[in-house]
């Protein structure tokens, strides 16, 4: 069927319900079979003019789905023009195009009472306009006076600046030659520092070299106290063996006579402390550890008091693990010494860069450390670490250093 004399834009609601329901039935099972040139309209919100000739064409070319719409069809969804082209009665041209006539002259009635009204608006906002006009003008006229009067003041203002602006250039012209001496006397200042920088420098240079002296004369009269603290333990030592070879009977003293001859030979000198550091100091403690000598540790001696709270066990795995820690960060050789070979989990475990020895059944931890000192080489210079006082006076008497234990375990701790 051909499009008859009906405009296309009169078949709108109709059209548009016929995409709709398609939008509906494509949802459906069975799909609902409709002209495939509705498919384009199905996503869009509103069916475009120049699209209604094509989609009344496709619509009229299939009557098995303009007659379901008819059917389906109803007054709140299809205009009546609408409802009698899918229906299509006997004389439904005539009575559509009636009916689009009736339309039309309502809407041309319609757009006419609009542009009455449209007239009328503005011809009210012209009115108001003019009012409003006048009024612009009579307030601006009023303005006028104000300005006026503003000008009269500003003109007064002005020459005020202008006094003001004459004395601040003269300020700023004194302001900049203030500057320039500023100029001038900050470079007499900088050429001065200059001067007292070179001053200094040169009394830094002399009192190094007054301190470089100084250091080496600390150094001297320490290193004297140190060899007249040997002797002073060597002569301590003679007097206590004289006292006992007095005691001995004659053929004693000649085998013991003998002996001691046999055994004079070469003895170890203490490691001296730089110049300006105290003995008893946390400087000398690091200096003495850290010299590359043999570090005897009295083990439990220091584990006790360090860890006072805790199982002997615990002491013990505590100091060692303590000891290996201080080994590895300062490169020292550390040999700690406990009492008793037969302690439970004593040789449990082994360290490699610390030693751990246990003095034998029946012997102390103190005369393993006294044996330790004589085995080793008088070269070789031995820290012996305890608060024990005949450990350290018979160790000073060999020649070795000694390091008290609070000392030891504060080292290991930083």
């Amino acid at each position: 069927m051909s499009s008859g004399p009906i405009e296309h834009r009169h078949l709108r609601s109709a059209i548009e319900f016929a995409v709709e329901v398609a939008r509906v039935g494509q949802r459906t099972r069975p799909a609902l079979n409709f002209p495939s040139e509705l498919k384009p309209m199905l996503r869009q919100q509103r069916v475009p003019s120049a699209a209604l000739g094509k989609l009344r064409r496709a619509i009229e070319a299939s009557p098995d789905f303009r007659s379901a719409l008819g059917q389906a069809a109803t007054p709140e969804l299809v205009d009546e023009i609408g409802c009698l082209w899918l229906t299509q009665p006997e004389d439904w041209e005539q009575t559509a195009l009636r009916l689009a006539e009736t339309s039309e002259q309502r809407i041309a009635e319609r757009e006419e009472a609009n542009e009455l009204r449209r007239e009328q608006r503005r011809r009210e906002a012209a009115e108001q306009a003019a009012i409003r006009a006048r009024a612009e003008v009579a307030a601006a006229v009023a303005r006028t006076s104000e300005l006026e009067a503003e000008l009269a003041t500003i003109a007064g203002k002005h020459s005020e600046v202008c006094t003001e602006n004459d004395r601040l250039r003269s300020e700023l012209q004194e302001a900049r030659t203030e500057a320039r001496h500023e100029r001038d006397r900050t470079a007499a200042a900088r050429a001065e520092a200059k001067r007292l920088a070179t001053a200094l420098e040169a009394e830094r240079g002399q009192r190094n070299q007054v301190e470089s002296v100084r250091d080496q004369a600390l150094a001297s009269r320490n290193q004297q106290a140190v060899e007249v603290q040997g002797v002073r333990d060597a002569l301590e030592m003679a007097r206590s063996l004289v006292g006992h070879l007095a005691g001995l009977a004659p053929e004693d003293l000649t085998n013991d006579t003998s002996g001691s001859a046999r055994s004079a030979g070469p003895v170890r000198i203490p490691l001296a402390l730089p110049g300006g550091v105290l003995g008893d100091s946390d400087l000398a403690t690091d200096h003495l550890l850290r010299s590359g000598a043999l570090v005897m540790v009295d083990g439990y001696n220091v584990a006790k008091l360090a860890w006072p709270r805790h199982a002997l066990i615990e002491q013990r795995n505590r100091l060692i693990d303590s000891a290996e820690t201080a080994a590895q960060r300062s490169g020292a050789e550390i040999l700690i010494v406990f009492d008793g070979a037969d302690v439970v989990g004593a040789h449990a475990s082994k360290r490699r860069l610390i030693r751990v020895i246990y003095s034998a059944e029946g012997s102390i931890a103190d005369d393993l450390i006294r044996r330790e000192v004589g085995r080793t080489p008088v070269g070789r210079s031995v820290v012996v670490v305890t608060n024990d006082a005949e450990i350290i006076r018979d160790v000073r008497a060999m020649g070795a250093n000694t390091v008290s234990s609070e000392a030891f375990a504060a080292w290991c701790r930083n």
